[in-house]
């Protein structure tokens, strides 16, 4: 059994990026289809078989605050014109994902890797603030596996690892070194304040 999210790590390219606290971090990670849904074979009345149809996982990545430039370099968007806006690209670039969790009562992690994805950005839901509430929106991001013939035409690896050896096994996957701090979050900016209506 896992508890939180320890770390998250993408793939660009060459490059390798944490999302750490430069990008506030990972909120949530939905991982879908690990397995591919069993199916039964029928005869003579009863069921002769199952098999499993093949694995498609899925995987939504919630970034307190992925960016538009780290956005744009996982879905392929571009920017237009001479401006800081963006529009889909062509195509979708191949990227990786890999995250990692605690183990509850044991002194290991456990590390999720998809290294080979696309990714989009798909929904965005924005609501107004309140007299009592500052309503935030985070950066989610989808990524659906491929397969990979370094994992036999597996779309993913996971197991136990050492504590904070993420990186090193991610090395073995041919995986570079993670580059930190590279997300655009500063503490130190100017809180942005609700503008009240004239009168």
């Amino acid at each position: 059994m896992a508890v939180g999210i320890k770390a998250a790590y993408v793939k660009v390219g060459d490059q390798v990026i944490e999302l750490d606290h430069s990008y506030l971090g990972v909120a949530k990670a939905d991982i879908k289809g690990l397995s591919g849904n069993l199916t039964n074979i029928n005869g003579s009345n009863m069921i002769q078989y199952t098999y499993a149809e093949p694995e498609k996982p899925t995987i939504s990545l919630t970034v307190n605050r992925a960016g538009s430039a780290l956005i744009a370099k996982l879905t392929g968007r571009k920017k237009v014109g001479k401006g800081s806006l963006y529009v889909n690209g062509d195509k979708l670039p191949l990227v990786g994902l890999a995250i990692v969790t605690t183990e509850i009562g044991g002194d290991m992690d456990y590390l999720f890797v998809f290294p080979r994805c696309r990714a989009t950005v798909q929904n965005v839901s924005l609501s107004t603030n309140t007299d009592s509430k500052k309503n935030v929106t985070y950066d989610q991001i989808t990524f659906n596996a491929n397969s990979v013939p370094e994992l036999g035409g597996k779309c993913e690896a996971d197991g136990s690892i050492a504590v904070d050896t993420a990186p090193d096994e991610l090395k073995a996957l041919g995986w570079a070194e993670p580059t930190q701090n590279t997300g655009d979050f500063k503490d130190d900016a100017s809180p942005v304040v609700p503008t009240v209506g004239k009168d």
